[in-house]
């Protein structure tokens, strides 16, 4: 069974921040989705779980911040024999791969860049370009796009065939960018690994 946990309330006016708040921090699992998570996670299928916003990144505003909430509601589900084998996310642009008790929490790496800000504009492109696209000085692009075929076999292992990319015109490291970022490492590409079920 695949479950899609909103994370972002309304996709089509997601620059617009509508998406559950708590306390000033966002995003935020509003309790009616807590509920919902807890009655659909009590079939008896293996489930894995979709969400834009990590249920496990715990640095500044990148996860959502009620994670701890989640992961004791699917902490609790697998304790009690229900097999949520992975939480799949995105946001980050990154590639990571975490396991909480017996769940593994991927982050799959965005399609096509990673998002610096304007503290780290650069102009590498031509002025059309830049013109077109104004966002694009405060991006790197990956020279093509990633793409993750995730495989679950009868014993519920975890088959991710991941891929390896590179960056377009300029890298993070030349931008002085090292080590990592939101908490994560950077890399534009997306991990080959095979993960055992418990």
């Amino acid at each position: 069974m695949q479950l899609l946990f909103d994370t972002v309330m309304n996709l089509k006016v997601y620059h617009k921040r509508n998406y559950e708040v708590t306390d000033g921090i966002y995003p935020s699992i509003p309790d009616f989705e807590l509920i919902w998570l807890q009655r659909e996670i009590s079939e008896s299928l293996p489930i894995v779980i979709f969400s834009h916003h990590s249920l496990e990144n715990s640095f500044r505003k990148r996860g959502v911040s009620n994670r701890e909430e989640v992961q004791n509601i699917i902490n609790q589900a697998t304790a009690n024999g229900k097999k949520i084998l992975l939480c799949v996310n995105g946001h980050d642009h990154t590639d990571s791969i975490e396991k909480i008790n017996k769940t593994y929490y991927f982050t799959l790496n965005a399609i096509s860049y990673k998002w610096f800000g304007p503290e780290f504009e650069h102009f590498c492109y031509s002025s059309e370009i830049h013109e077109k696209y104004p966002s694009i000085k405060d991006i790197v692009l990956h020279s093509e796009p990633l793409s993750a075929i995730i495989s679950i076999d009868e014993q519920y292992n975890i088959e991710i065939q991941g891929m390896e990319g590179g960056y377009q015109k300029i890298t993070p490291k030349e931008l002085g960018i090292t080590g990592p970022w939101d908490g994560r490492i950077l890399s534009p590409n997306v991990s080959s690994m095979r993960l055992l079920f418990e």
